[in-house]
């Protein structure tokens, strides 16, 4: 890329998690989108541990943030939550992770 092109049209799309979180980056280029990168920010590295929800919110952001550096997206798509009326716990525990990419 030399001085006078613009820069790289970016978007990230994320699928939350609170202990996965997937991520994909897709660059705009004239030819239809490309795929620059596809991974997952991890809150934990094992088990399903929720007692320090804090500790857990804090590395889905650092994840994020170190995302958001690399690849300097122009618009960020996050899915959309679904969760049963029969799972109320489930919604709120999502909603801590949903926090974190708003």
């Amino acid at each position: 890329m030399d001085a006078t092109s613009p820069p790289p049209r970016r978007v990230l799309g994320l699928d939350p998690g609170l202990q996965v979180t997937g991520y994909g980056v897709l660059e705009l280029t004239p030819a239809g989108p490309r795929v620059c990168e596809a991974g997952v920010i991890r809150s934990a590295e094992s088990g399903r541990d929720t007692s320090d929800m804090a500790v857990r919110v804090r590395v889905l952001y650092d994840g994020l943030v170190e995302v958001l550096d690399q690849w300097t997206p122009v618009a960020v798509a996050v899915e959309q939550l679904y969760a049963h009326y029969d799972h109320p716990r489930t919604a709120i525990l999502m909603a801590h992770a949903r926090g974190v990419f708003f």
